[in-house]
C-alpha cells in the first residue's frame, strides 16, 4: 500500500515504446518530442530518454526540446514549426524519418500530416488502440500535386 503522498509519476510513452519497437530492426536514431505546459509530457523527457536508451541499446535517443523549448501540442503553427526544424536539422532525409503521432493532441497530429504533405517520402504513424492495440498504421500524406506526379 502506497503512502498518499507518494506519487508514481504519469509516464505518457507507453504506446511510443510500442512504435520505436516496430523498427527496432532499422532504428538507429530516435528523437523524442514532448509537449509543454503543466501537464505535457516534456516534464518526463529525462526518464523517457534513459528507457528508451534501456529498451534500445545502441540507438542514439536525443530529447532536443526539454521543457519551455517543447512545443504546445494544442498549436498548430508552433507544433508544425518543431517538427519541420527537427526534420531540417536531422542528418538523415525524408526516406528514413517515420513521425510517430501515438499518444499526441489532435493538433499536434495534424501538425505532422501538414509536415509530410510537401515531403512525399516522409511518412508519419500511429500505434492503434482498443481492438486494434499494438497494430502500427502508417501513413503518407500528400497534396495531389505529389500524387500527379
Amino acid at each position: 500500500v502506497c503512502h498518499p503522498d507518494t506519487r508514481i509519476p504519469d509516464f505518457k510513452w507507453q504506446q511510443n515504446l510500442r512504435a520505436a519497437q516496430h523498427h527496432k530492426e532499422k532504428l538507429k536514431w530516435l528523437c523524442l518530442v514532448g509537449s509543454s505546459g503543466k501537464h505535457g509530457s516534456a516534464g518526463s523527457l529525462p526518464l523517457a530518454e534513459k528507457l528508451f536508451k534501456n529498451y534500445f541499446p545502441g540507438v542514439i535517443v536525443v530529447a532536443p526540446l526539454p521543457g519551455e523549448l517543447a512545443p504546445d501540442f494544442e498549436d498548430l503553427e508552433n507544433t508544425r514549426d518543431a517538427l519541420q526544424k527537427l526534420i531540417l536539422d536531422c542528418e538523415y532525409g525524408p526516406k528514413d524519418i517515420v513521425i510517430d503521432i501515438t499518444g499526441g493532441q489532435k493538433t499536434a497530429s495534424v501538425a505532422a500530416a501538414m509536415v509530410t504533405l510537401d515531403r512525399p517520402d516522409l511518412v508519419f504513424q500511429y500505434v492503434g488502440t482498443q481492438e486494434h492495440t499494438g497494430d502500427v498504421f502508417g501513413f503518407e500524406a500528400k497534396t495531389r500535386r505529389h500524387e500527379e506526379r
